[in-house]
């Protein structure tokens, strides 16, 4: 399918637990399907039917099953990763479902997409007068993944994630009773989820269990509705660095101060790295802001802040410089097949060597108060910052009823208490990181 069929879907499925609950009131389900069937299913099929009296009560119209074997890994229940793929294969053929697989979908990046599964009115029919309404989710909130290979670590004992369980379940809970809407559209529950990278305090990010409202962009975003009202997406302008430049001023501020002042002409710029060895074609830059409505578009800027990005996750100056090219490379393959949307260097032309090495040497010039950072793989370091700043804003907000929807270092709000979030954010921030200096927060 493509980009935005994907996208329609995934905002309006729901995750899928490798659990299931022999209720009495989905007995008769389970008979007519084994009828249909045959033996040889009973616990894939009940765990189908668990998970798709949850989507109901989600107001999912389908579900991300994995046909992956990790998953299924150790489940208590023992739920067979084979027969349920099986399974699944047999409810398509019977009409009772749609499947999308999953798979690869930026080679690049390897990037991918998990399988859906999209519940025919076939199927839900065999679900009507049943009542779905205590169907219990069972899903990790906080999950530690190895990150080397991706495989979920245990929880059990793990410092920090008991109090972190806590607060993510009441967010949960609370936007089962929360409408999510786009124009007319009711989107399905929401659900989000802690992730870590080897223990806490590497990560720590906020994601949707199945994608959902973080799978569209930002001019989708801005027409999400939250209880009917129109939102605000406010944004921690360029959060890493921030924090970085936080630090170092905390420790020589009048060194940190008189290189914005001198160098960066008073304004705090960290991704406005002067770049006269590349060549721009003005006329491809104006066409692309006018073309997709994007006035503020500058593939230069995006190119700095994606080369400073790199420079602060990569561990060696070499590995950095070889992702920026590539990174370049791919898009302008991409370009090449007529796909330009969504690009970030459009109307930069290279038509022989990208000079990587040298647009990360800018960079580095760009932002020597900060370069004893790059290539000691901070990114994971960082991103465990920017997520307690957000849970603490979070936090605030489910004290008085209200919650927010978290776009990794940007939230979602009700427009009519974003002054108020504006100023929490701005607290959390300087709460986390003991001042608020660098803390710039903007309406995106």
């Amino acid at each position: 399918m493509s980009k935005r069929e994907r996208i329609e879907i995934q905002t309006h499925i729901t995750h899928y637990n490798i659990q299931y609950n022999e209720s009495k009131k989905y007995r008769f389900i389970l008979d007519h399907l084994e009828t249909e069937i045959g033996l040889g299913y009973r616990k894939e099929l009940w765990c189908f039917i668990t998970n798709t009296a949850r989507a109901i009560k989600y107001r999912a119209v389908g579900l991300s099953v994995p046909r992956d074997f990790k998953p299924y890994k150790e489940n208590v229940q023992r739920i067979s990763h084979k027969r349920m793929v099986a399974l699944l294969d047999i409810l398509e053929g019977m009409g009772h479902i749609d499947l999308y697989i999953g798979g690869i979908v930026d080679w690049h990046t390897m990037s991918g997409v998990g399988s859906i599964a999209v519940l025919s009115s076939k199927f839900l029919s065999l679900f009507d007068g049943v009542d779905v309404s205590d169907e219990v989710d069972h899903f990790h909130t906080v999950e530690i993944k190895d990150r080397e290979t991706g495989a979920l670590k245990s929880n059990k004992g793990v410092r920090g994630v008991g109090k972190i369980n806590i607060y993510m379940d009441e967010y949960n809970e609370k936007l089962i009773n929360t409408e999510i809407s786009k124009g007319q559209d009711l989107l399905a529950v929401q659900q989000y989820k802690r992730s870590f990278s080897d223990r806490i305090g590497f990560g720590g990010r906020h994601y949707n269990t199945s994608g959902g409202v973080q799978v569209m962009n930002q001019d989708e975003r801005s027409k999400l509705k939250i209880n009917g009202e129109a939102v605000s997406e406010l944004d921690f302008k360029a959060m890493h660095p921030s924090i970085l430049y936080e630090q170092e001023y905390a420790t020589d501020p009048e060194s940190v101060g008189s290189w914005i002042a001198d160098v960066w002409g008073g304004e705090y710029n960290p991704y406005g790295a002067q770049m006269p060895f590349l060549q721009v074609n003005k006329e491809k830059v104006e066409w692309y802001r006018k073309e997709y409505n994007n006035p503020t578009y500058n593939p230069i800027r995006n190119l700095s802040k994606h080369a400073l990005m790199v420079r602060l996750n990569a561990k060696t100056y070499k590995r950095a410089f070889i992702q920026v090219t590539e990174e370049f490379r791919a898009e302008q393959r991409e370009w090449e097949q007529g796909k330009i949307e969504g690009s970030r260097f459009y109307g930069i032309e290279a038509e022989d060597n990208f000079p990587g090495n040298t647009v990360c040497q800018a960079v580095r010039s760009h932002n020597k108060p900060i370069e004893n950072h790059f290539y000691k793989d901070k990114g994971v370091q960082l991103q465990y910052v920017d997520s307690e700043i957000v849970a603490e804003v979070l936090n605030r907000l489910l004290m008085e009823d209200e919650v927010l929807l978290p776009e990794h270092d940007s939230v979602i709000v009700r427009a009519s208490i974003k002054d108020k979030v504006y100023r929490y954010m701005r607290e959390a921030y300087k709460d986390v990181m003991g001042s608020d200096e660098f803390c710039y927060i903007e309406e995106k």
